[in-house]
């Protein structure tokens, strides 16, 4: 039936939290030339009628300047329009993921229905419906990190969204809540994948922050003058410089492994590989460089 524009409004707590510009202007220039291909749904409140889903197609005929729109009426109480809402907005690619979960909270505080009821009604699983409620979880920043596209001019220096992917990679890695969000920033900045995200956690788990690392490599070197001015040269047992070093060692080997079995499970790409390559070989001469200057110390100390 035709309802005039002028007695519908909006729903208290629309599931789309955000508009976008660019897609509403499409949806009116198409209005204007094909008119309303899907009718709007409402429900009566008084003498008005409140939008259950279609507020984009309200929006758009508004600036079309039309007075009447198709609509579906349906009298509805609350937790029923949520889900008819929440139905007709999830099958939608331009929903976002944080989107759906603060409307399927909205409908669990409504109801107090489990994941379990919510996947009942037949629209998303439930453990689907776990995963997107456990985005809400997320800290602050990395929930605006989850913006849509057209929003990335108002997020600053990050280039493109992050996914409800990206974040379930990440976590599988548990890492500290600063480390979390910096690993997910990074991905925002430099638009990693989702695998690419979780091979950049696992790294940092391992060796620590580009900070730790400098400061373990600060350390080291005072470590090594502090062991030169005590003698030049003392045996394995009593050098805790030696030590030290070794130890060194074994723990970016113990890390290489690691990574090694990232690698295994295929997830460097075969475009990256010469470039690992030619790092591991620079590695390895730099690794060969240090025996061979550690072979000449040794026969001066010994000689002198």
């Amino acid at each position: 039936m035709q309802i005039e524009l002028s007695k519908i409004k909006s729903a208290p707590k629309p599931i789309r939290s955000t508009q976008d510009p660019e897609k509403l202007e499409e949806l009116t220039t198409s209005i204007g030339e094909y008119g309303l291909l899907q009718a709007i749904k409402v429900r009566p409140v008084g003498d008005t009628f409140e939008v259950v889903f279609g507020h984009r197609r309200v929006e758009a005929s508004r600036r079309m300047g039309l007075k009447y729109i198709e609509a579906v009426v349906e009298d509805l109480n609350d937790s029923t329009a949520m889900i008819h809402a929440l139905i007709e907005n999830a099958v939608r690619e331009d929903l976002g993921s944080l989107d759906k979960a603060r409307a399927l909270k909205a409908l669990q505080d409504e109801t107090g229905w489990n994941a379990v009821h919510i996947a009942s009604q037949g629209f998303m699983g439930a453990e689907h419906v776990r995963r997107l409620l456990a985005l809400l979880e997320e800290p602050e920043e990395v929930q605006q990190l989850m913006a849509e596209p057209s929003q990335k001019r108002a997020r600053g220096p990050f280039s493109k969204p992050i996914t409800e992917r990206h974040i379930r990679a990440v976590r599988r890695i548990d890492l500290p809540k600063e480390q979390h969000i910096q690993v997910l920033q990074k991905a925002a900045k430099e638009g990693l994948t989702a695998r690419e995200a979780e091979v950049e956690a696992r790294i940092l788990k391992t060796f620590g922050t580009e900070e730790e690392i400098e400061a373990q490599s600060v350390r080291y070197e005072q470590s090594l003058i502090e062991d030169k001015e005590r003698s030049r040269w003392n045996y394995l047992a009593q050098s805790p410089c030696a030590k030290n070093f070794l130890r060194h060692i074994k723990i970016n080997k113990h890390g290489l492994k690691r990574l090694w079995e990232d690698v295994d499970r295929g997830a460097l790409g075969v475009e990256h590989m010469p470039y690992v390559e030619d790092q591991l070989r620079k590695y390895a001469e730099f690794i060969l460089s240090l025996a061979d200057d550690l072979d000449t110390r040794r026969r001066e100390a010994v000689s002198g």
